[in-house]
């Protein structure tokens, strides 16, 4: 094995040594006559366990195991090295284990401990009860090398098989000669030399090769994807940079770092001068850790670090946001917080999947420079602030943010939405999956947002065109008037606030040619008599806050519709839609068009297209497209809720498909058990990243503590 062993730059005599578990000093000579200087004979088993060593040595490239080391079993289930040595319940004493803490935390069969014949308990390590197992070496794969991992997979051995002539039996049984044609010409495009884009996902990457191997082998490499492999040291990545100059996207996902040392940090610096996006989810990464690898890297523009168990945003040497916030005013000041620095580049920044609750974390992210699209989906926030700068030269937080995701936090009320208003360059925005969206269908969650929301360009990846945005308005205007009316005893918002005096007048002038004489104006309260200053009129600002504005340019429409209905009232509660059947069963029958009340619940409806399709009630899925088709139809699967509910307007159609009951009852409990599992993971991701910052806390009281005595003087 020794001239494999040399080729991924492995000394054979630290092969041994890892593989017998002795001091790297000893010498194999010495090791094969005295076994380690203890004397002991040489024994076949002995002799069995030295190439099983350097077989995996040269399989692997691996020089032994250290504590910490990401590592696999023959099944390929991946584990992380917390011990190395002798266990008390072996054989012999001599055999080297390595203790394993499992990623699958059911996979194991200890907690890092065994227990003797005697009864007496020997840890090693600790972890969950079910999750540690000891092995022996020869069961243990430490990986491969980058070089190793790419002649692997892009030069492997399969135009070998398939060179040259042969014969292939035909569909009549005959045998028919084939030749391999433009093998040379697939072969160069193979070379690695050329290959910009690599991906290597689940390859058992552990080490980097040195010595300009990797320059060597495939130089311009601009996209490489590590996913999933074996990494777990941060300097291990600095031969990476230092040998691909053009390297401008890494993706390390599904890599356990370990926490990052000084040093290794520090190794970074000054090798990836070229790379723009960087994703390290799923790699159990700190915050802080994140920061500091992505501050090494001055040209970074994107950072990915998504289910990592994020709770703070605080900086290296920062405390969290609820510590700095206490005597500040109930929490409100954020003069305190320490701010993200050190990302001047950074343009994209993915946090989805974290347990980040506070939006006091999420501001300190407010004055990185060039921050455009901000990803906090799946994330447990339940409010958004803006506090603009109290320093007239100050910087404006969140200056650059264009997009904003905040689908499936805990948001529950519509003020967090009039809040983002404020950003000053916000005009993308994602939103579903949140409390306040459940309470009302997707097309009228979608027709509130827009309404709300003047600057807004995107909802939901969705383009906002003038046409939407303007029925929007116009529907949000509508209703929130009504719903305000109700509940203050106002005939009409509209009657009591005014239009706008020439649209007013404009209208009741119309109406008034026509023979309406200005029926359905307000009998409480004079058309436009309510002061925009009064109580009442704040009152209908701090629940809709664009309501004047939307009152001044659109008002005149809604005063000319109702004078055209001859004063009827402004809240429309009947619309016209086609009934259309997918069913296979029941698709050739004609679309049926009805007047339908918005009260009608959908289960009603059911009923009615029961008896023009024949359609069993529960085989029923109803949906409902705008008409245009420019928007994907709105599955009614509520029975108890209402066609309002669901945002039903004039001149759509509602589909009806025919399911299985029991199939869909199966993926809505599928679905359901999904979210629960997704919510209960992040809840322990959180529980697990404050228990760790709490130990790291105290540790470093108790470091500052100890330094403090020592630095004492002593008594003389």
């Amino acid at each position: 094995h020794r001239p494999a062993l040399r080729a991924r730059g492995v000394r054979p005599r630290l092969a041994l040594a890892a593989g017998l578990g002795i001091r790297p000093r000893i010498r194999v000579r010495r090791c094969l006559c005295g076994y380690a200087g203890t004397g002991a004979p040489l024994t076949w088993k002995r002799v069995r366990l030295l190439f099983q060593a350097l077989e995996m040595a040269a399989e692997g490239g691996s020089t032994g195991f250290v504590v910490g080391q990401r590592v696999l079993d023959k099944k390929g289930d991946a584990a992380t090295v917390k011990y190395v040595g002798p266990v008390a319940t072996s054989k012999s004493a001599e055999t080297v284990y390595v203790g394993l803490e499992w990623d699958d935390e059911t996979r194991g069969k200890n907690d890092g401990s065994v227990t003797t014949a005697d009864g007496a308990v020997v840890r090693y390590f600790t972890t969950s009860p079910g999750r540690g197992s000891f092995l022996k070496v020869a069961l243990v794969d430490a990986g491969t090398s980058f070089v190793a991992a790419l002649i692997d997979r892009y030069e492997g051995s399969t135009l070998d098989a398939v060179g040259g002539a042969g014969t292939v039996e035909t569909a009549s049984g005959r045998d028919l000669e084939v030749e391999f044609v433009g093998e040379d010409q697939i072969r160069g495009k193979q070379r690695l030399a050329r290959n910009k884009n690599v991906a290597l996902r689940g390859c058992r990457v552990a080490t980097f090769d040195g010595d300009g191997k990797i320059a060597a082998t495939c130089p311009n490499i601009e996209d490489l994807d590590l996913r999933d492999n074996l990494l777990y040291d941060w300097a291990s990545l600095a031969p990476l940079g230092q040998q691909l100059p053009r390297l401008a996207v890494l993706n390390v996902s599904g890599n356990r770092f370990a926490p990052a040392a000084e040093g290794a940090i520090a190794s970074l610096a000054g090798n990836f001068n070229a790379l723009r996006v960087l994703v390290l989810s799923r790699t159990g990464t700190p915050w802080r850790d994140a920061v500091m690898v992505a501050q090494a890297m001055p040209t970074l523009e994107e950072l990915h670090v998504c289910e990592n168990g994020v709770v703070s945003l605080a900086p290296v040497g920062a405390s969290s946001a609820a510590e700095e916030s206490k005597g500040n005013d109930g929490g409100e000041s954020v003069d305190s917080l320490a701010m993200v620095e050190g990302l001047s580049s950074l343009k994209v920044l993915n946090l989805s999947d974290n347990s980040v609750s506070s939006w006091r974390e999420v501001w300190r992210l407010s004055q990185l420079p060039k921050l455009e699209q901000l990803l906090l989906e799946g994330n447990a926030l339940t409010d958004v602030r803006y506090w603009p700068s109290d320093d007239a030269a100050g910087a404006v937080p969140f200056r650059a943010l264009k997009f904003l995701s905040l689908a499936s936090n805990a948001i529950a009320s519509w003020d967090v939405v009039d809040r983002l208003r404020h950003f000053p360059s916000l005009d993308s925005l994602r939103f579903q999956r949140n409390p306040v969206t459940e309470s009302a269908g997707p097309t009228e969650m979608r027709m509130v947002v827009i309404a709300r929301l003047p600057a807004l360009r995107t909802l939901n990846g969705s383009e906002v065109r003038p046409r939407e945005r303007s029925d929007a308005e116009k529907t949000y205007l509508r209703r929130a008037g009504d719903a305000f009316a109700l509940e203050h005893g106002l005939s009409s918002a509209l009657d009591a606030f005014g239009a706008g005096a020439s649209a007013i007048e404009a209208a009741a002038s119309d109406a008034t040619a026509g023979g309406a004489g200005g029926a359905g104006a307000g009998a409480d309260v004079p058309r436009g008599t309510v002061p925009r200053d009064s109580e009442l009129a704040l009152k209908l600002l701090a629940e809709h806050p664009r309501y004047f504005d939307l009152l001044d340019e659109h008002g005149h429409v809604l005063v000319a519709a109702a004078a055209d209905a001859g004063g009827a009232t402004l809240a429309a509660s009947v619309v016209k839609v086609t009934l259309r059947s997918m069913a296979a069963a029941s698709c050739t029958v004609e679309p049926v068009e009805r007047r339908l009340p918005l009260s009608m619940t959908i289960g009603s409806l059911k009923v009615m297209m029961q008896k023009i399709f024949k359609c069993e009630l529960s085989a029923q899925r109803l949906s409902f497209k705008e008409s245009g088709g420019a928007m994907f139809p709105t599955v009614l699967d509520d029975d108890s809720q209402t066609l309002s509910y669901y945002g039903v307007t004039d001149k759509g159609d509602i589909l009806m498909e025919e399911i299985d009951p029991r199939e869909a009852a199966r993926e809505k409990a599928e679905q359901e058990a999904e979210l629960a599992a997704r919510m209960e993971k992040q809840l322990k991701q959180g529980e697990a990243l404050r228990r760790h910052e709490q130990a790291a806390a105290a540790a470093q009281r108790a470091g500052a503590s100890a330094a403090a005595a020592a630095a004492e003087p002593s008594d003389a």
